[in-house]
């Protein structure tokens, strides 16, 4: 008997998402169009002289995200500078931005980052939904 709780307690880790969470802080920052805001959206943030991200975020049902450092090995508290941020859809609804958004080389999501920001605000544009 003691088995099947430890199995039931496993697939409840592993799939319920009842399992360790991310290790909170990293910069604040939200995704949206206009005031609706964007879930399940994959933020990238690059310096704006290089194509080597410095970290990432994954927005939340009320399109809120942490940034993390790459590879997810630690929060990332974002230093001053410019900065790029690229984004694209990873939910279940696949939404579609135009093309350059997904691209550090070409995103318009510019970013001055002063440090004393509370936010990494990041409007887009309506994006269109995939198949």
């Amino acid at each position: 008997m003691w088995r099947q709780w430890l199995i039931l307690i496993i697939v409840c880790k592993l799939f319920a998402g009842c399992g360790p969470k991310p290790v909170p802080g990293g910069t604040e920052g939200v995704v949206h169009v206009g005031a609706a805001t964007l879930p399940d959206i994959l933020v990238r943030v690059f310096p704006a002289d290089s194509a080597d991200a410095v970290g990432f975020g994954i927005t939340e049902s009320d399109g809120a995200f942490e940034l993390r450092k790459p590879n997810a090995t630690g929060p990332l508290w974002l230093p001053p500078g410019d900065y790029r941020a690229t984004i694209e859809s990873v939910g279940p609804t696949r939404l579609v931005f135009p093309a350059d958004y997904a691209r550090p080389e070409t995103t318009p999501l510019m970013v001055i980052w002063t440090g004393d920001d509370r936010v990494l605000d990041l409007e887009v544009p309506e994006p269109t939904v995939g198949r």
